[in-house]
């Protein structure tokens, strides 16, 4: 039987429903095996608020400019746990794609995580970008009853084009997919048709974990 260690990144705006497809694809049988030999999934997030004490404080994304040595600390951490347990199957809804838009956009500063991404390369992930047309955005911001429609709607065609260019420059397989008017299961097929074209299902680099380090941060 082919071994199967499905490593995904699922990025977009926050109107992308990349919870939302990190947790169908999380237990997608194409991905992680039929019932029977499903192999352990897990499910991770940078959008976890855990940098106050209230669940809608700051997170890995949107952290201070005094809070970045705790958040690239936090990002050590859960790439360390990978590594160590190489053999799940990681699907993460926004990680550090995300990270660098919010602070280009809102903090002026450029994190620098070619060291995740050079592991993360090792372990076999690899990166999704979903996106929506302006007509569909457009449509959903209305449809939320917004009443700075426009303001709105500018922010997030900015987040985008911003999202899109930080993840055209990952060295990880990347698929950008368009998912205007497209349901949530047929989002997550076309990922999986993809990732079964590019992927051989091949277990992670079997580097010495003795030789793996956090970065100095």
């Amino acid at each position: 039987m082919q071994t199967q260690c499905a490593n995904l990144i699922i990025e977009g705006t926050n109107w992308a429903n990349t919870k939302d497809i990190a947790l169908e694809l999380s237990v997608n049988p194409r991905l992680v095996g039929k019932m029977g030999c499903q192999r352990y999934t897990a499910v991770i997030s940078a959008r976890w608020g855990n940098f106050n004490d209230f669940p809608w404080g700051k997170k890995l994304i949107d952290f201070d400019p005094d809070e970045e040595e705790q958040a690239l600390k936090n990002y050590g951490v859960w790439t360390r746990l990978i590594e160590l347990q190489r053999h799940f199957n990681w699907i993460i809804d926004r990680f550090h794609v995300s990270t660098q838009q919010y602070q280009i956009q809102h903090n002026d500063n450029e994190c620098d995580f070619n060291w995740l991404e050079e592991r993360f390369l090792k372990l076999g992930f690899h990166l999704v970008y979903v996106s929506q047309s302006a007509e569909a955005l457009e449509s959903i911001i209305t449809n939320q009853g917004k009443t700075d429609i426009d303001d709105e709607f500018e922010q997030v065609i900015l987040e985008q084009d911003t999202l899109r260019k930080i993840a055209s420059k990952s060295v990880l397989p990347m698929l950008e997919l368009d998912i205007s008017n497209m349901a949530i299961q047929d989002t997550v097929n076309n990922i999986v048709d993809w990732y079964e074209e590019v992927s051989s299902y091949t277990p992670p680099e079997h580097s010495p974990l003795d030789k793996i380090f956090l970065p100095s941060c």
